[in-house]
Formats: C-alpha cells, sequence, structure tokens
C-alpha cells in the first residue's frame, strides 16, 4: 500500500510544471497560512497559474456522506484539473488507525498538488485501507468514512 502511495505521488514528481506549482502553493501557505484558500488562488494568479478556484466537496442528500471540505482546482492547458489541498491528510485521518494504516498515512503528504486522477487513485486506496483498519480494530466503518463519501469530499 505504501508502495502504490508513493508510485502515485512519483508519477505526479516527474511533471515539472506540477513541481512549480507545488512550489508555489508551498511558499504561499508558509506565506498566509493553508486556511486562507481564496487568498492561495489570488496568489497563484498572481504567480500567473491561470483561473485557480476553490471547489467544495459534492453535496448529497444524506448528511453523514456530505463532507464539509474546500480545495482548489487548477486549469493547466492540456492536462486534467491539478487539485491544491493544503489539508489533504486532515480528511483522511482517524483517532484510532490500524498499525497499517497509521504506516499508509504517514506516506501521505499534508499538501496535495496533483493530478485529479492521482487524487482519485489515493482516496480510493485510503478508504479501501480505512475501512480494513476499522475490520482489523473490529469497529464498524462510520458512513462518513467510506469510499463514496471519501470520494465525496473532493467532488471526484
Amino acid at each position: 500500500d505504501v508502495a502504490a502511495v508513493r508510485k502515485v505521488l512519483r508519477a505526479a514528481e516527474g511533471d515539472e510544471e506540477l513541481r512549480g506549482l507545488g512550489r508555489a502553493v508551498r511558499e504561499l501557505v508558509e506565506l498566509g497560512g493553508q486556511g486562507d484558500l481564496e487568498g492561495l488562488c489570488k496568489g497563484l494568479r498572481g504567480r500567473g497559474y491561470g483561473a485557480p478556484r476553490v471547489e467544495r466537496s459534492r453535496r448529497v442528500a444524506d448528511a453523514l456522506r456530505s463532507p464539509r471540505h474546500a480545495f482548489i482546482v487548477v486549469e493547466v492547458p492540456g492536462r486534467p484539473r491539478v487539485v491544491v489541498d493544503p489539508a489533504f491528510t486532515a480528511q483522511l485521518r482517524v483517532a484510532r488507525p490500524s498499525p497499517s494504516y497509521r504506516e499508509l498515512m504517514g506516506a501521505l503528504p499534508d499538501l496535495f498538488v496533483g493530478p485529479a486522477p492521482a487524487l482519485e487513485q489515493l482516496v480510493q486506496l485510503c478508504a479501501n485501507r480505512l475501512e480494513e483498519s476499522f475490520r482489523e480494530l473490529e469497529m464498524p466503518c462510520p458512513p462518513w468514512r467510506d469510499a463514496v463519501t471519501l470520494a465525496n469530499t473532493w467532488a471526484l
């Protein structure tokens, strides 16, 4: 699982434009904090990144499956949408993870900058391992932690 996470992240790291965007986001986060997504968008526009915008979680009728989360989407011509989430791992943390899920979480970046398909892969992998973590600890998986709900977190 950790190897799969690293493989997905390495694929995104090979893209020079994404690395530059990642550096810009980290600099802006250090200057203004991760909570000000509108400020991050403004800063990215000022650095020449076209039309970054704040996106919100997908809303569904079931309140337990409708997480509240915001992140940034940057449109890069000729590429899949790029997702910027300064609080990526915060959405995946649980109070009592199994040892294997804790290890998986350790391989994830707190700040995610990458193509939407890579995020989708990571979220699906984490959702599967999270459900296993709950089973391993002989706990039921709450509805707000299943794969569908986690995908809704990023409106994927």
